[in-house]
């Protein structure tokens, strides 16, 4: 069936004709008409199989008809993903945007597109503004709906559904998911139409690897003779097969050691073609010099990428962009790429069964993860099949992950909203937009979430008045003779997208902060429940406790009172972490001293900027002599420089290294460098003629206000010139 005859818009189904949609798939022709009907739908259907579509075709109908619709994903990357697919529609006049950061803005600009891509963070913090446009939203599609099992995202998603279908009782719900096993329990919760299937556009052969041999669940076998090393068999029968391989191991250090381990065959075995690719990958500006930058580059050029979250944006975002070039002919990853972007691949591999866990030690993966990663083979319009193969290290565990993994079913998925850190939040959140009042509305409100569904709601009594009473002690609501309203205070927090408890953290470092102090500021910030501090390992114990013993007069506590004496060392190295990085220490230095990846250094000081930012703001509330000099900590630790490079950072290009060397050459300030001669600046370590005419021409455009201090390191009046 074509795009026209299910009823799909004219200028619609030519856009998709352009992009070569011209026939539906069946999961398509199953779901169409229930979503152009208005109905609720919940898809569960496998990787590849044209979910995207439905709910995009969902939206184009809401724009038509002059509504709004929003696209909520789990992942940044993702947003990114939808909207740049979601932009071809563009030219039917329908308005699209992403949203995905600043999680304190209203977000009423958005209230001029017709389609907002948004992750369920974002989307909750638009709730939580109370954005006048959201009750003009009439669909709302889900990607990764199963997301709702996720500890960590799951609780945000399930309470974004619930408030949403209180605000706009009527909006339609179009909800995608993997296949899992309990996939009509949230079509139920729904009201939804449900629709399961496991039919893919590319058929997947599914198999294990075992002493020389494949084992297919078909009862296919295929020899890859008697090479000793069986890894390195799969990859190389892949890609002499003229496809890509997506490998799967359980750390990220395995990544690394298996792509280097395999760099040379993998050069060898493509005759060195990478060789002449000049390849960079730059961070603000700035070409990334660091080890593991170079060793990717390395191990690219031999058309073999490695590819975990602890690589920065700009790193994987250069892996991704070469393995859908197929330029890279085997990507290492750890399990976290399964369920993100859109990677497939003729042939996936998953090395590891097993996963540390450090409550219970090695634990197997579960099935629905593992079937994520299954689902990863086989590229539409590419490929006529794909190939999943799982290595087993004992004839037993053959045995097994065929019985379990190949032919057993996925996981049931629950809803992870009882863990009290999430009640908190969206208790207050509930109260402080008015979505609920009192004890009874509270209930009323959480009846709506998948719990209630799928559980008895006097389950979660007992926490939620708990966690009322806490919000009441701490100043956050008030109870009015059983009416329930959010203070200043209360509100702000929940504006600012921040943990409760965190609040209460940051309120008692507000009042005492001392800018020569930053460390003991920086240590409260670390030991918020918002802040997911660095692990201790057992060799840094004796130094950490002794910069704690040395400096407890200026830490936010002590470890003597610590109820957790490892968490309390966590969280002051994470704290010490961010201190040397507003302290003009190197980033090759930093990531050796605390013996961390790029990608943790970038998310731990976003997330610490983004902390002490909330804390300025709540400054503004409890102790506003303290404001300016917190906004600028922020600053500070955005950019990862120091007082006196602030200026000389807010210049585009001009990341942390060139400000050193600015200032260190006596271009101190914004408007030297707006003066100086071209020639002087490119002469400088890491510029050049054309980067330094850029840097004086922004130089002169830049402005942005710093909020200042009086010392000796106060930037100059003159700081800004015109546009």
């Amino acid at each position: 069936m074509t795009p026209r005859e299910i009823g799909i818009d004219d200028k619609a189904s030519s856009i998709l004709t352009r992009q070569g949609i011209t026939k539906l798939y069946p999961t398509q022709e199953k779901t169409l008409p229930h979503v152009l009907a208005g109905k609720n739908l919940v898809a569960a259907v496998p990787t590849a199989s044209g979910k995207s579509l439905i709910g995009y075709l969902a939206l184009i109908r809401a724009a038509k008809s002059g509504h709004k619709g929003m696209y909520i994903v789990p992942l940044r990357a993702l947003a990114s993903e939808k909207y740049e697919e979601l932009k071809m529609f563009e030219e039917m006049g329908i308005r699209v945007t992403v949203s995905t950061g600043d999680l304190d803005s209203s977000g009423e600009r958005l209230g001029g597109y017709d389609i907002i891509v948004a992750t369920s963070e974002k989307a909750d913090s638009l709730l939580r503004h109370s954005a006048q446009w959201i009750r003009d939203i009439a669909v709302l599609v889900v990607d990764e709906i199963h997301m709702i099992n996720d500890p960590d995202r799951g609780p945000t998603l399930e309470m974004v559904i619930a408030r949403l279908r209180k605000t706009v009782p009527n909006i339609q719900i179009i909800g995608l998911s993997a296949t899992i096993k309990n996939s009509a329990d949230i079509a139920e919760w729904l009201d939804a139409e449900h629709v399961s299937t496991d039919w893919r556009p590319v058929n997947l052969k599914t198999g294990t690897y075992f002493d020389g041999e494949i084992f297919f669940t078909n009862n296919e076998r295929r020899e890859l003779g008697g090479n000793a090393d069986g890894l390195w068999s799969l990859i190389k029968d892949s890609v002499e097969r003229g496809g890509q391989a997506l490998v799967f191991v359980n750390t990220r250090k395995s990544t690394e050691n298996v792509a280097a381990k395999y760099s040379a065959q993998m050069r060898a075995l493509l005759d060195e073609q990478y060789d002449d690719q000049d390849l960079t990958i730059d961070e603000d500006g700035e070409e990334d010099r660091t080890e593991i930058s170079k060793s990717l580059l390395r191990y690219v050029r031999c058309g073999i990428g490695f590819h975990h979250a602890g690589l920065t944006a700009k790193q994987r975002a250069l892996v991704e962009r070469l393995f859908k070039q197929g330029r890279i002919k085997c990507l290492v990853a750890t399990p976290t790429l399964a369920a993100g972007i859109n990677l497939p691949a003729r042939t996936v591999i998953i090395r590891d069964i097993f996963r540390y866990d450090s409550q219970v030690g090695n634990t197997l993966i579960p099935v629905a993860e593992i079937k994520q990663m299954l689902g990863r083979a086989g590229r539409p319009k590419y490929d006529k099949y794909g190939e999943a193969i799982i290595v087993a290290k004992t004839r037993d565990q053959a045995s097994m992950i065929l019985d379990e993994y190949l032919l057993g079913e996925p996981d049931a998925i629950n809803s992870q909203i009882g863990n009290e850190r999430s009640l908190r939040t969206h208790v207050l959140s509930a109260i402080s937009t008015r979505t609920a009042n009192s004890q009874e509305e509270l209930r009323e409100f959480f009846s709506l979430s998948f719990f209630a569904h799928l559980n008895d709601f006097s389950i979660l009594e007992d926490s939620v008045y708990s966690i009322i009473e806490y919000l009441r002690r701490n100043e956050m609501i008030v109870d009015e003779g059983g009416r329930l309203r959010a203070t200043v205070f209360g509100k702000r927090v929940s504006d600012l997208y921040i943990d409760p408890e965190s609040a209460v953290i940051m309120r008692y470092a507000i009042t005492r902060y001392r800018p020569e102090k930053k460390l003991g500021f920086l240590h409260s910030i670390c030991s918020t429940p918002d802040m997911i501090p660095l692990y201790c390992r057992n060799s840094e114990i004796y130094e950490l406790n002794e910069i704690a013993e040395n400096r407890k007069g200026e830490l936010f506590s002590t470890i003597d009172g610590a109820s957790d004496p490892g968490l309390y060392l966590s969280q002051l190295k994470t704290a010490l972490l961010l201190k040397d990085w507003i302290g003009e220490e190197s980033e090759e230095t930093i990531l050796n001293r605390y013996d961390i990846y790029p990608g943790d250094l970038r998310n731990k000081a976003e997330t610490a900027s983004w902390l002490v930012s909330s804390a300025a703001e709540l400054s503004d509330i409890i102790s506003p002599e303290n404001c300016d000099a917190l906004h600028l900590l922020s600053m500070q630790i955005e950019k990862g420089v120091s007082e006196r490079l602030i200026d000389l950072s807010t210049i585009k290009y001009v990341g942390r290294t060139r400000a050193l060397t600015l200032y260190r050459n006596n271009f101190r300030t914004r408007a030297e460098v707006a003066k100086a001669d071209a020639a002087s600046i490119a002469s400088l370590p890491g510029f050049g003629p054309g980067i330094a005419a850029q840097i004086i021409e922004n130089a002169k455009r830049s402005r942005k206000k710093i909020p200042l201090r009086e010392d000796e390191n106060k930037i100059p009046e003159d700081w800004f010139f015109s546009e």
